[in-house]
């Protein structure tokens, strides 16, 4: 604050009276010229010539001058005297010094030219009219607090100081002296006139200065000039005019300057300080007063500023402007500098203000920073020429705090309006070491686009603003806020940033626009972004998308061509999605040889692109990646004949593939299977119209009946999970591999007896075609000791047309062919058995439930190269045709170990399926069989029940007439008998036994005879026993009835083939070396008793 009532600046102190010489030291030295002219007057009155006065005329002279001063010595160099008209006196002093005391010079003049009024020569009253002074030397200091020090000659000389009022008081004290009370004028030439501001500490200098002094009609005004030197620039001057009554304090003063330096005016007073941060000539008027209480009063200025610039330093980049005005007045009481009109031109554009500031931060008389507000009248902005057109407000208003040393200006507001639109300013401009610190911040209500990128500078991110102005048009754009900051050092940094509604986006030449949009734009460094928070596009000819999320940006506006990135968000119908997608330059869909229309559902998609801006974007050109999620999915399209659902799948594309993935189901409207897989099409001529599924599917009943397989009914159980691989081909069913290890799914083939538990893990593998109808070209299962391998054919109507397996392996026991024929819906299919072995010894034929329908039939051919019935029995050329409705039923064909002709029926039973054998030479079926070499002819019917494990029967056979021939163990038995007769007839034409009846058990490793019987009419042998298949061990027991046709009477007491009386007997060793031992005792033993020497029969060792 200034110096003033209520400042918190202390007034300067009162400085001490001046001393009484120096008080009166510039009058004593007009006395002193004033009494040497007299006393040259009194002398040389008759003088009209001027003459120079003698040395010793010039000492008196200095005598009696001394002699009238009162403190201090007058010396003076050379005197001249002229009287002119009117006995005028005219004299001229030459190097005059006025000296203290102690001889140190107080005033030195190089002249003193005194004109005397008119008046007797004698007259004491001769008093100077006018006085004329060159040569001196004047020294004006000002000091921190505003006091000035006047001084005439260096440092010791005369001074007078104080503060303007004191300065005033000392002149005007001047002219109170009697003998300067008729001077009229003073006149200062050719005089050096130094001036010392402390404050700034500068010093300027000027040589042949001017003064006019006029004291007529009881006024003191004052003129100077000054010649202001100016390297390489137009001359500069300073007039000083000063007007006061020669009583009081009052004072009016002027000052002119013309082409000054700004930093120059700058220092005059507190009110120009804000001038110290241009570069630039000023020209114009100042006037303050003095009031005659001694204060100033205001101080009204008008300044003329020529082309120049704003540089508060000397290593800020300078600002230019071409010209400004200030026109304003200053109130010192308040501080307060009041603004009438302020100018400024340039060729970035024209300010037209008012306003008014407070000066704070007082240093002694000088401010160190001022508060400002502003009103425009009148902007023009166009900086640099680099917007189309100028930007012109018709108001505004600026708040802001300026900081003169060190600079800073610190904008609270400053705001300009157009129309309905109002622009807001805030920050901070510094000029620290080095160059500009720029920290300003804008904001907008509301604007058109058009109006805002006018306003953008055309030079500023040129393709840029291009983009802009060709791919964002209409709509309303609002909160728009911009920053511009500038370090030393460093290049300009501007962003921007705004809101928009209603605007039309084009991100893609080929793709159309953003509809509707509402977003933002920001453009901060070198990155440019745009979001679209709401708006949608139109696909043609398949509706609309919700694109709200997209993201637009160019990470480098300053490249060329500059990059884009896309980030594009899409929610809408699939086919509308995939519509966008199928768009140029990149045809998704259509080079991957699907249909837009491939699945119904909804889409949500990220895309995002990235190319450079050039005129023609092309595929190579642009980097993408595609995301997104298809929901609530339905499909008929992916896989043909299939209905495809799921709730959500997910999309990516690349430059290399389109892929669909996720988990759904699959199959008719009543039955569906969980998938979970991914559909890759590749991209590239070579992979046009072809892609591919794998993954997972589910593998159970529901599978089955899903794709028409027309396996029976309950086959499977549980579900367990495949790998697939679908490959699809344009114009092509397409082909599919599947495996599975059977893990969680169960496995029923009752009409082989086998099943596979849900908790068991296999293997298979099956591939083919999907399409209508599906065909397995290739089936592998194996598992719980199952093998399978063939394919499986489709009926068109649907169902199984026919099934072939050409290997089926189960354990030792199958190991055949087999093909199944479907026979229509409803009916199931015909299973022919082809080829290959059945061996019962380890395969368990089916049991049915001995009774009931136990559900439709299932016709079951056996075409076997054999059948294994036990070690040593089997059946080849196998032929039979059964049902399967209730267990297996049906006749068959065959020869017993590739010999003897069989035939027979199965039947099912509690234990599985029984076999019935009938032959007409049952002694062929024993030679063929193992069982028994010598029997011959005789018809036999034989039946195996099984037991429950595999190859275990519970048997009876049944032979009529049956012959028997060179038997080594019948001849031995006879032998031991000494049954010569029949032993002869065992050699020749045989013993023939009308009936032979055994009952027996077989299993793999042996023949338990539980008991048997043969009878004929020469005899009847009864026997059990063991006979081992692997070892041909036989342990066996029996007993012999000679002429069975008498004797045979005896067995009402005893078993079938045993008579009254009988030999026992026992045949150990093996089938082709029998050991035969006979109790000869046991003939004398009734049937009845025979028991009593019978024990168990050995077993086989």
């Amino acid at each position: 604050m200034p110096p003033h009532e209520g400042s918190a600046i202390k007034e300067p102190k009162q400085r001490r009276p001046l001393k009484k010489h120096h008080k009166i030291g510039l009058a004593t030295l007009l006395m002193i010229f004033a009494a040497v002219a007299m006393t040259f007057g009194l002398t040389f009155w008759a003088l009209k010539r001027g003459i120079n006065a003698p040395v010793w005329m010039i000492e008196q002279l200095e005598t009696r001058l001394n002699a009238n001063v009162i403190q201090g010595v007058v010396a003076v160099g050379g005197v001249r005297v002229e009287l002119l008209d009117g006995l005028a006196p005219d004299i001229v002093f030459t190097d005059v010094v006025y000296l203290t005391e102690d001889g140190r010079p107080m005033a030195q003049v190089d002249r003193v030219h005194a004109v005397f009024a008119e008046s007797p020569m004698f007259s004491p009253e001769l008093l100077p009219r006018r006085v004329a002074l060159s040569g001196a030397k004047v020294v004006l200091r000002r000091d921190r607090n505003g006091a000035f020090n006047l001084q005439f000659g260096g440092e010791n000389a005369f001074a007078a100081s104080g503060d303007f009022k004191d300065v005033i008081r000392e002149l005007k004290s001047l002219f109170e002296f009697p003998f300067l009370s008729e001077v009229e004028d003073v006149s200062v030439k050719d005089f050096d006139f130094e001036l010392i501001d402390d404050f700034s500490g500068r010093t300027w200098n000027v040589s042949e200065a001017a003064l006019v002094m006029n004291l007529a009609g009881g006024q003191i005004d004052i003129i100077s000039s000054l010649a202001l030197a100016r390297e390489n620039s137009a001359p500069a001057t300073m007039a000083f005019s000063l007007s006061a009554p020669k009583s009081g304090l009052a004072a009016q003063a002027m000052i002119n300057v013309q082409n000054v330096r700004a930093r120059d005016v700058a220092l005059q007073s507190p009110a120009l300080s804000w001038l110290g941060v241009l570069e630039a000539p000023i020209s114009g008027a100042l006037r303050t007063e003095l009031l005659d209480d001694g204060s100033l009063g205001d101080l009204n200025g008008t300044l003329e500023i020529g082309a120049g610039a704003l540089q508060p330093t000397p290593t800020a980049h300078p600002i230019p402007f071409s010209e400004a005005k200030a026109y304003f007045s200053y109130d010192p009481k308040r501080a307060k500098i009041s603004f009438d009109l302020l100018q400024a031109k340039s060729d970035a554009g024209e300010v037209l203000a008012e306003g008014f500031s407070y000066l704070q931060d007082w240093d002694g008389a000088r401010p160190g920073a001022m508060v400002t507000q502003l009103q425009f009248s009148k902007v023009v902005a166009n900086p640099g020429n680099l917007m189309p057109e100028p930007a012109v407000f018709d108001g505004g208003a600026l708040d802001f705090r300026l900081k003169l040393d060190p600079f800073v200006a610190t904008i609270g507001q400053l705001s300009l309006t157009t129309d309905a639109r109002k622009f807001l300013f805030d920050g901070e401009i510094s000029a620290p070491e080095g160059d500009w610190d720029v920290r300003v911040n804008t904001r907008l209500n509301t604007i058109d686009h058009d109006s805002l990128l006018a306003l953008w500078p055309v030079k500023v991110a040129p393709r840029t603003r291009k983009w802009l102005m060709e791919n964002v048009t209409g709509g309303l754009i609002y909160n728009v806020v911009a920053a511009i900051r500038k370090t030393p050092g460093e290049q300009l940094r501007a962003s921007l940033g705004y809101e928009f509604s209603d605007a039309t986006v084009r991100y893609l030449k080929t793709f159309p626009p953003v509809k509707g949009g509402n977003g933002y734009v920001s453009l901060t460094g070198k990155t440019m972004t745009i979001a679209v928070n709401e708006g949608h596009v139109l696909v043609p000819n398949a509706g609309s998308l919700d694109v709200a999320g997209t993201v637009i940006s160019m990470p480098d506006v300053t490249l060329r061509p500059a990059p884009m990135e896309i980030e594009m968000l899409a929610r809408g119908e699939i086919s509308t999605a995939l519509s966008l997608l199928d768009l140029e330059p990149f045809r998704f869909v259509s080079k991957s040889g699907q249909n837009v229309e491939i699945a119904q559902g909804t889409a949500d998609i990220l895309a995002k692109f990235s190319f450079d801006i050039v005129k023609k974007v092309q595929l190579k050109d642009v980097t993408y990646d595609v995301t997104g999620k298809l929901l609530d999915v339905t499909s008929t399209r992916i896989v043909p004949s299939k209905i495809l659902t799921s709730e959500q799948l997910d999309l990516h594309v690349t430059p290399e593939s389109l892929r669909i993935s996720g988990p759904g189901r699959i199959g008719t409207e009543t039955d569906k299977v969980a998938f979970n897989v991914v559909w890759e099409q590749l991209f590239g001529p070579e992979h046009k119209g072809n892609s591919k599924v794998t993954g997972d599917i589910e593998i159970s009943q529901e599978f089955v009946r899903a794709f028409g397989l027309g396996l029976p009914r309950n086959m499977l159980s549980g579900a367990g999970i495949a790998q697939i691989e679908i490959d699809m081909q344009k114009d092509t069913p397409p082909r599919f591999s599947m495996t599975s290890d059977l893990n969680r799914l169960g496995i029923s083939l009752p009409e082989i007896g086998w099943s596979n538990p849900k908790n068991s893990t296999g293997t298979l593998a099956v591939s083919g075609v999907l399409g209508s109808p599906a065909q397995v070209e290739s089936l592998e299962l194996t598992a719980s000791g199952l093998t399978a391998r063939g394919k499986i054919e489709m009926s068109p109507s649907g169902g199984l047309k026919s099934a072939r397996l050409d290997k089926v392996r189960l354990g030792k026991g199958l190991d055949v062919g087999v093909n199944v024929v479907g026979r229509g819906a409803g009916r199931k299919p015909e299973i022919s058995v082809v080829n290959g072995t059945v061996d019962l010894r380890s395969f368990k034929l089916p049991s049915g439930s001995g009774g009931g329908s136990g559900g439709a039939a299932t016709p079951l051919t056996l075409r076997l190269d054999r059948l294994v019935l036990s070690n040593t029995l089997s059946l080849t050329d196998f032929k039979g045709d059964f049902s399967t409705g209730s267990g297996i039923t049906g006749k068959y064909t065959g020869l017993v170990n590739g010999q003897a002709a069989v035939s027979g029926t199965l039947a099912p039973s509690g234990s599985g399926t029984a076999i019935r054998m009938r032959s007409s030479d049952a002694g062929a079926v024993l030679r063929a069989a193992g069982l028994y070499k010598n029997g011959h002819s005789g018809a036999m019917d034989l039946v195996l029940a099984p037991r429950g494990p595999a190859g275990h029967y519970s048997g009876r056979l049944v032979a009529n007439d049956l012959r028997i021939r060179n038997a080594p163990g019948m001849a031995s038995l006879l032998g031991a008998i000494s049954v010569v007769g029949l032993l002869d007839q065992l050699e020749d034409s045989g013993l023939l036994f009308n009936e032979v009846v055994a009952e027996f058990v077989l299993t793999p490793e042996r023949l338990t005879l539980m008991k048997s019987s043969a009878v004929g009419a020469s005899m009847g042998i009864s026997l059990s026993g063991a006979y081992e298949f692997g070892s041909q061990r036989i342990a066996m027991k029996g007993v012999l009835s000679p002429l069975y046709v008498l004797n045979g009477i005896g067995s009402i007491f005893t078993q079938k083939g045993e008579g009254l009386f009988g030999f026992n007997f026992s045949m150990t060793g093996t089938a082709t070396a029998p050991k035969i031992s006979v109790n000869p005792f046991s003939i004398l033993t009734p049937g009845m008793f025979r028991d009593i020497f019978n024990g168990p029969p050995p077993k086989a060792e």
